[in-house]
């Protein structure tokens, strides 16, 4: 029973250095393009050293010849349409509402995935989990500073079908990588979308690498920090505390974003801005309250 309360309290670590990872990525991508990188060639390089970078670790250990055939495809699929839908949604809503509504419901996937494995009694609703979501995502909308001047109804949607594209990669990927390592999984969807955004850029020959040195440099940030560690930590975190209380403290990631851009940009907070941060760190610290052992478990259903 150590062993396992001592994996339950490395589990909310886990999902919180991953969501600070993924917060780092607009700092990154804000780097990149100010040095020249366009978005299509930001995706491709983002994807394709992540992939390069986990295989090679992946052939190195040897733990390639773990893989369930069912599994491959299935998780590729994952990467290639559903990962990539969520991408592809969210960057249309953008052009539609503000960036700031369109992050805030992207945000909802943590709602989205909480309800789901209730539904499939992988997980139960415990009072504390229903709080620290409420808090989280007050503090998000008001860490945003949502923009509501710019209500569009296909933009909403698309911000939605965003949520909704995130919320089946958290739960399809956790249901197919139940045999497989972190590293496993996070490879072979990461190879999935890298096959999308290599499409996307040849086809719309929109690939450039005609950027300076800097630009090289913020994008092996990118891959190395906001993707590799992001990715293979999120999947870790979800084998030991399960995708609800993961993406619950997933969360915290705009809060890192808003965090590192007043550091390094200079940025300025509102009040209305820290107090969202507060509840943000509330609601991540509500959740790490439940344990393995006092939250009741639901018996294992067949897949």
């Amino acid at each position: 029973m150590d062993g396992i309360a001592g994996k339950n309290r490395f589990g909310p670590l886990m999902a919180f250095i991953s969501a600070a990872s993924f917060g780092a990525y607009p700092i990154f991508a804000k780097l990149a393009y100010g040095f020249g990188v366009n978005v299509p060639t930001v995706l491709f390089l983002r994807f394709s050293g992540c992939v390069i970078l986990l295989w090679t670790f992946l052939l190195f250990t040897k733990r390639y010849q773990a893989f369930p055939k069912e599994a491959v495809i299935r998780l590729l699929l994952v990467g290639a349409l559903v990962y990539s839908a969520m991408s592809a949604l969210n960057l249309l809503a953008v052009t539609m509402i503000s960036a700031s509504l369109a992050s805030l419901l992207l945000c909802t996937y943590p709602i989205f995935v909480t309800v789901v494995t209730i539904i499939r009694k992988d997980e139960i609703l415990t009072r504390d989990k229903g709080i620290a979501l409420v808090l989280s995502f007050i503090g998000i909308a008001l860490l945003l500073n949502v923009d509501l001047s710019q209500i569009n109804a296909w933009g909403i949607l698309c911000g939605i079908g965003a949520s909704f594209a995130y919320t089946a990669y958290v739960v399809v990927g956790n249901i197919i990588q139940k045999d497989l390592e972190p590293v496993q999984s996070a490879t072979l969807i990461m190879s999935g979308a890298c096959i999308t955004y290599t499409l996307n850029g040849l086809i719309a020959g929109s690939l450039s690498f005609a950027f300076s040195g800097y630009g090289w440099l913020a994008m092996a940030g990118m891959i190395l920090c906001s993707t590799v560690f992001a990715v293979v930590l999120f999947w870790a975190s979800i084998k030991v505390i399960g995708p609800a209380k993961a993406s619950i403290i997933g969360t915290a990631e705009p809060l890192v974003s808003v965090i590192l851009a007043v550091i390094l940009f200079d940025e300025k907070m509102s009040l209305l801005q820290y107090l969202g941060s507060g509840l943000i760190i509330a609601g991540v610290l509500l959740i790490q309250r439940v344990r393995i052992g006092r939250e009741p478990t639901m018996t294992a259903r067949p897949d």
